[in-house]
């Protein structure tokens, strides 16, 4: 990351702000405050109203449409919505460019210490160009690239990279270490037919193959605008589908090169059958994982990879081994 890229987004927030907005005390009415806007004229561009308290303390926004649809008696306070989420002035860029990749915000308020408005700071401080809001698809994606410009800029840091990706990598260790544990409780199923031995990498190597494609597909649903999304139960049946189709022709296609080996036996159908299983499988969790990211608000482009590589070996273990110690009882 350039170093140029880096002192601009730890410049403080105060730096890029405008100040197209207006304040105005929330125990005004709607017809009060709109008295208050029309006697600044048409000259000012406001995009944004804020109500404060006695102490001009930040407590809400109104939306211009709801002076549109409001009764004229109703308060301000009434009618702004609160909760919201706003940026210190003495923050870096960096922390309001977070804010914005996890609310996925168009704009967000700046606020001093005594939480005072001091400004706005809008999305084109952080792309560096004009946004068309109306194209959902181009935002969905403008926030993506937010997100991973921010992680790249955390990587000038040599500690930081190892911090931020090191403890992710133990959940490969992990998931290698039970492969490993469950392999020796089914030792004796695997010494029956030590065939089934030779296949256990192929076994893991498709279902995480398989994993990771699901994995990416999901991502790609859910980062689609929410009107083109489709729902979890919709895409799990296709993935459903999907993976009996794949596993079904690689699970015989794999029994059929493991009866090259081992001619006559029943080692083979076993291992076909658990290949088929093992992508089926595959493709539930690498789907899935996308979807309880977003329903947990997780944040987790690095860890992805190896969480869903780390579950998938785990099942796919499960799977052959369970089998091989039911078929050759």
């Amino acid at each position: 990351m350039a170093k140029t890229e880096l002192d601009y987004f730890q410049r403080p927030v105060k730096n890029f702000i405008h100040h197209d907005f207006l304040t105005l005390p929330e125990s005004l009415t709607c017809a009060e405050a709109l008295e208050t806007v029309r006697k600044l004229g048409d000259d000012l561009k406001i995009f944004y109203f804020y109500t404060v308290d006695e102490a001009h303390r930040l407590t809400g926004v109104v939306p211009v449409r709801r002076f549109l649809v409001s009764p004229p008696e109703r308060l301000l306070k009434d009618m702004a919505q609160g909760s919201l989420v706003t940026v210190n002035e003495s923050l870096p860029l960096f922390e309001a460019a977070k804010q914005f990749s996890r609310h996925k915000y168009l704009s967000l308020p700046v606020v001093d210490d005594l939480d005072r408005v001091q400004g706005v700071i809008d999305l084109k401080v952080i792309t560096g160009q004009e946004v068309d809001f109306t194209d959902k698809l181009r935002v969905e994606e403008i926030f993506q690239t937010i997100g991973v410009r921010l992680e790249s800029l955390g990587q000038h840091r040599w500690g930081a990279v190892f911090w931020g990706r090191f403890p992710w990598l133990l959940a490969t260790v992990t998931s290698g270490f039970v492969c490993a544990w469950l392999s020796s409780l089914y030792a004796a199923s695997l010494e029956k037919n030590i065939l089934l031995s030779f296949f256990i990498a192929l076994v893991l190597a498709l279902g995480e193959s398989v994993a990771i494609q699901s994995m990416t597909l999901g991502f790609q649903e859910t980062h689609k605008p929410a009107l083109e999304r489709r729902s979890y139960r919709v895409m799990i049946l296709r993935e459903a589908l999907m993976g009996s189709f794949l596993g079904i022709p690689l699970g015989l296609l794999v029994g059929l090169l493991a009866s090259f080996l081992e001619p006559g036996s029943w080692g083979p159908v076993l291992i076909g059958a658990a290949v088929a299983l093992a992508v089926f499988n595959a493709g539930i969790i690498g789907l899935s994982f996308p979807y309880l990211v977003r329903v947990l608000k997780l944040e987790l482009r690095v860890a992805a990879g190896p969480l869903v590589l780390a579950f998938t070996d785990i099942a796919s273990m499960l799977v052959y081994l369970t089998g091989a110690a039911l078929f050759l009882r």
